[in-house]
């Protein structure tokens, strides 16, 4: 995957892409992907990066980077916890994110009655 963002990234996905792309791994991840997101988080990281990737890339525990196999973040106060925790606000933590993204690029003129809720 990072080849194939680094190869088009200037040619126009980046324009595309930017901002809309959130990853997150763990250490101990099943198919040995932590390496692989290593390298994008490397990349994606860069300050020269044009235009810049805009997402987030949260690595499990390597080096400091992160915690435990299939980390997907932090409490709403911002404390880390385990997975059996986190798991159970997955809805609450990324559907309001979703939303923004959603809301932000909807075409002019859509019906945005669903953002009240």
């Amino acid at each position: 995957m990072t080849a194939r963002l680094k190869a088009k990234w200037a040619a126009g996905l980046g324009r595309k892409l930017s901002g809309k792309l959130d990853v997150y791994v763990g250490a101990s991840d099943t198919f040995f992907l932590t390496n692989a997101v290593m390298d994008l988080q490397d990349w994606a990281t860069d300050p020269a990066l044009s235009p810049p990737w805009g997402g987030e890339i949260v690595i499990g525990a390597h080096d400091g980077r992160g915690y435990e196999h299939c980390f997907n973040g932090f409490l709403p106060d911002g404390a880390p916890a385990p997975n059996a925790v986190t798991r159970e606000i997955y809805v609450t933590k990324f559907l309001p994110r979703m939303a923004k993204r959603w809301a932000a690029a909807a075409p002019a003129g859509a019906s945005m009655e669903w953002h009240e809720y």
